[in-house]
């Protein structure tokens, strides 16, 4: 069995043991792996907060490109890696992507239809936008949308972001406030 752990906000995580017994009290992971450790651990985080975002895409492999340089870039490690599936985490949220079933593929994804708009991650600085900008999207010529990284005062007055699209065009934000 593995030891206890004191999360950052004081409150027990059961061990991997505990947690992936069945009621018959036999493990359902009798091995847990680091990932499994993981998801044990985001179990426990605050309630209702996200704790995945699974992301439907026309080509994984394009998508996985594209999101590994990205996520990864923002401090994301890869958690899966499957036929019709990857994920990335960062401690706090897992972002799975998926393969599209082929039926579903014509219907292109517009962010001004009903449904999601954008997904916004949280940067550290202003500083920290820019250099996303200059260091990931422009050395990868990824479609930037509004002119690029600006204030957005009508936000809030310290609002700054850059806009920019997967190769789904689903619309991403990476800014700080």
């Amino acid at each position: 069995m593995l030891p206890r752990k004191i999360s950052s906000n004081g409150t027990h995580l059961l061990s991997l043991q505990v947690l992936f017994e069945h009621e018959n009290g036999t493990c359902a992971r009798p091995n847990p792996t680091p990932g499994d450790l993981q998801v044990a651990q985001m179990m426990t985080r605050k309630t209702g907060s996200l704790q995945h975002i699974e992301i439907n895409v026309t080509n994984l492999e394009t998508s996985k490109g594209f999101y590994d340089g990205f996520l990864t870039w923002i401090g994301y490690n890869r958690v899966m890696d499957e036929k019709d599936i990857a994920g990335w985490s960062n401690g706090d949220i897992q972002i799975f992507l998926v393969n599209c079933e082929p039926h579903y593929r014509s219907a292109e994804f517009h962010r001004k239809h009903v449904g999601l708009n954008h997904v916004a991650f949280r940067a550290s600085s202003r500083e920290d936008v820019d250099r996303f900008f200059s260091e990931f999207l422009s050395t990868r010529r990824i479609t930037v949308l509004y002119g690029g990284p600006k204030a957005y005062p009508e936000y809030s007055l310290t609002y700054y972001s850059v806009y920019f699209e997967d190769p789904d065009r689903i619309k991403l934000e990476f800014m700080h406030a």
